[in-house]
């Protein structure tokens, strides 16, 4: 289960690093006197894709650890949310 774990972590980190990149060169594409639309929504487009990629590998991680708590830990966990509205 950790290597598991490990390998969904690394996914994480490669993912946040290609998404500061990506975030940067959409930056600098806006900062220019001259916005060039088709390539800022193309680096939008390659923004949003991964920030979609990390929140499903997000889910696989907490789907994985929760899969891993027996009934009692469950229960200890619910308890532990906040209620909602």
């Amino acid at each position: 289960m950790t290597r598991g774990l490990s390998s969904v972590q690394q996914q994480l980190v490669d993912l946040q690093w290609r998404l500061d990149a990506e975030s940067e060169a959409l930056g600098k594409l806006l900062a220019a006197d001259h916005v060039d639309e088709a390539a800022v929504l193309g680096k939008l487009d390659q923004v949003t894709s991964i920030e979609q990629q990390v929140k499903k590998v997000n889910f696989t991680l907490l789907v994985r650890i929760k899969n891993q708590l027996d009934s009692e830990q469950q229960e200890k966990l619910r308890a532990l949310r906040p209620a909602h509205p």
